[in-house]
């Protein structure tokens, strides 16, 4: 059954004119009472670990999948699965070249990737 919300066609919306239970009256976030805490594991995080573990691995968004339901991506063959965009300089500090299969690593888990030297991201 069709639910009649603007019966002359005209868009819904509800707070157009304001109308929250706020005291502007407005949509109001609180965002200048927050306050940023780094996460633990990046350069801005715990000193000790980032002594332990100087590189930051950043996931970047793939082209055709987008969380864990597309997961498994072995039948696809995509040539760009499993890819490290690793600096000249961190190369150079731990003996690895691009095509190299590397280990990553931290307190949580490990993965194994192929290591690209391109120029894509930055020295550590």
């Amino acid at each position: 059954m069709r639910l009649n919300v603007s019966p002359d066609g005209s868009p819904v919306l509800p707070f157009a004119q304001g109308g929250f239970g706020t005291p502007s009256g407005k949509c109001e976030f609180g965002a200048e009472t927050l306050e940023y805490t780094p996460p633990i594991e990046s350069r801005h995080g715990d000193p000790e670990l980032n002594k332990r573990f100087p590189l930051e691995m950043i996931s970047s968004k793939n082209d055709d999948s987008m969380n864990s339901t597309f997961g498994n991506r072995e039948a696809v063959g995509s040539s760009d699965r499993g890819v490290l965009h690793i600096h000249e300089t961190d190369c150079e500090a731990r003996g690895i070249r691009s095509g190299d299969r590397v280990r990553t690593f931290n307190d949580r888990g490990s993965l194994i990737l192929t290591a690209d030297v391109d120029g894509a991201v930055p020295p550590e």
